[in-house]
């Protein structure tokens, strides 16, 4: 913002024609948006200027503000998003390592593979997996 108002009030020592030409030079170089506030600064007087520069470093630290604010609340709700994901997963793996348990007891309690079948929803050659010492289901 320094570098701005040093810069404007450079361009104060100009006369009306060189003037005239740089602000048709912004005009046709520079952006839109950036060239219309660039002729506003030449165009200003010293106090203008010096009041535009401020203004502008205030919204400018408004906006970093914003903007960390921003991304802090973003990376917030990734970190809950990636937590509940991690929650439900390590849910499904306990889940499974229960029904394995759950069948490991119902076959040394020797219930009928139709029961466990029944009550797990899993195939006889799902049970007979778990039942064998070298299962490819995780226990």
């Amino acid at each position: 913002m320094d570098r701005i108002k040093t810069i404007a009030l450079f361009f104060d020592i100009l006369n009306e024609k060189e003037m005239q030409v740089l602000k048709h030079w912004i005009e046709n170089s520079v952006e839109d948006r950036l060239s219309k506030e660039a002729i506003k600064i030449l165009s200003s007087s010293k106090e203008e200027v010096e009041g535009m520069v401020a203004s502008n470093a205030y919204i400018i630290t408004e906006m970093e503000e914003k903007a960390e604010k921003k991304g802090i609340e973003k990376g917030l709700n990734i970190g809950i998003e990636k937590g509940v994901n991690i929650g439900i997963e390590i849910g499904k793996k306990t889940e499974e390592k229960n029904k394995i348990d759950l069948i490991k007891e119902m076959l040394l309690d020797h219930e009928p593979i139709e029961k466990i079948k029944r009550y797990t929803k899993l195939s006889e050659e799902e049970i007979e997996k778990i039942r064998t010492p070298h299962s490819t289901l995780k226990s």
